[in-house]
């Protein structure tokens, strides 16, 4: 098995990005995803958990066409959201061509970054993957491939999920200020949309858990029902 970690700092509270998380598909740079459904919901004290279901197009190099031809890979994805603690974690992991590569994400948000002086309007983000294959003969090349694969494509990830969250706060401002403006966000959701419609039917669900979360994180002196 291979391990690989990193991270990133989003200028943003913790607050808004706990609350942001939940709206990160569709974005510029999640041409990848196909769709995203939630399986379950619950809060237990000040713990809300989730599961997702993520359907995903990535494609596999093309000595790998030799052992499948699969263009969609199924993705189940658990969260956690402690707002006592100001910490969002959620792991990842396929559920289909684990016998190709099984590969395990684990990604922590938690209030201010490594340098960040306490009380910072900061958001650490800490990436974490594991690597493995059971291919014999191919089993090194395939961690490589894919370690490296997760090294290039967790940047813009969280790129992406920025791009989304400063487009609702920028959106939400807009709206409390009774203007009406289409961004470039939009425009490039609509048409992730068009490309991927599955994604549009999660986005009920997604927007129902974000209003949740909003009135548990970000408005303090509500508490989710």
């Amino acid at each position: 098995m291979k391990y690989w970690e990193t991270g990133h700092t989003i200028p943003l509270p913790w607050g808004e990005v706990a609350c942001g998380y939940w709206w990160r598909y569709p974005n510029p740079h999640s041409q990848h995803v196909f769709s995203v459904d939630t399986l379950e919901t619950r809060v237990e004290g000040d713990k809300l958990y989730a599961k997702r279901l993520i359907m995903k197009t990535n494609p596999l190099p093309s000595w790998g066409k030799h052992f499948f031809n699969v263009r969609r890979v199924a993705v189940v994805e658990e969260v956690v959201v402690d707002r006592g603690q100001k910490e969002l974690q959620w792991y990842t992991r396929n559920i289909g061509l684990t016998v190709f590569m099984a590969t395990v994400e684990r990604v922590t948000l938690s209030q201010g970054g490594e340098t960040s002086l306490p009380g910072s309007s900061e958001t650490s983000v800490r990436k974490e993957c594991w690597i493995d294959s059971s291919i014999m003969g191919f089993r090194s090349a395939i961690k490589k491939f894919g370690v490296d694969r997760y090294k290039k494509n967790c940047g813009p990830a969280t790129q992406g999920m920025q791009l989304v969250i400063e487009e609702k706060l920028a959106r939400d401002k807009m709206a409390s200020l009774g203007i009406s403006e289409v961004s470039n966000c939009d425009v490039k959701a609509d048409q992730c949309d068009t490309k991927h419609s599955n994604a549009n039917k999660a986005s009920t669900s997604s927007g129902q858990i974000y209003e949740a979360v909003k009135m548990s994180l970000c408005e303090t002196s509500q508490e989710v029902s």
